[in-house]
């Protein structure tokens, strides 16, 4: 009964030892479409209705789906589109000026003292979140905007390399 019990447990290890291997995953080389001709027409279709102002698409097809990235109204924005045209997710690369003035008053009390340094929307499903960024003279705060809400933010520390070397620190 021993001898069968650590039989199977050897059979057991050498068949995940095997099967992990097999099942490793292997990176395709993403691909850049040059040409709006090579998009599916439902994806081409659908981001021109979706952002009829953008400006320098570049559109890549790392799996089933494809990423553009373009310009519009000076911002950097990205979006995920599936094959059959539906927007799964976009950002927008933005700063304090981006911003919607209804968000403003609450954002500029609660980054008093702080520059705000990066201001990144994403929506997705329905969703419409705000990921803000300040610099203060001693930290950063991160804060989350969604509906209507702000996150408590979390604060980190910056980085002083004079005080570093200062105190013989090197980290």
């Amino acid at each position: 009964m021993k001898k069968l019990i650590i039989m199977m447990a050897l059979c057991g290890l050498f068949t995940l030892l095997v099967v992990d291997k097999s099942i490793a995953q292997i990176k395709l080389p993403e691909v850049t479409i040059t040409s709006p001709d090579q998009l599916p027409v439902k994806v081409s279709n659908a981001f021109q209705s979706t952002f009829p102002d953008a400006k320098e698409p570049r559109w890549y097809h790392p799996n089933k789906n494809y990423v553009v990235t373009f310009l519009m109204n000076d911002i950097k924005h990205n979006a995920l589109f599936s094959k059959n045209g539906y927007l799964i997710y976009q950002i927008s690369y933005g700063n304090e000026s981006t911003l919607p003035e209804d968000m403003k008053p609450q954002v500029e009390e609660r980054f008093a003292g702080y520059d705000i340094i990066a201001a990144i929307n994403v929506k997705q499903n329905g969703r419409n979140i705000w990921f803000i960024t300040g610099e203060g003279k001693k930290d950063f705060l991160n804060v989350n905007f969604e509906g209507g809400v702000m996150s408590e933010g979390t604060k980190v520390k910056r980085y002083d390399a004079k005080s570093s070397i200062a105190k013989g620190r090197d980290d």
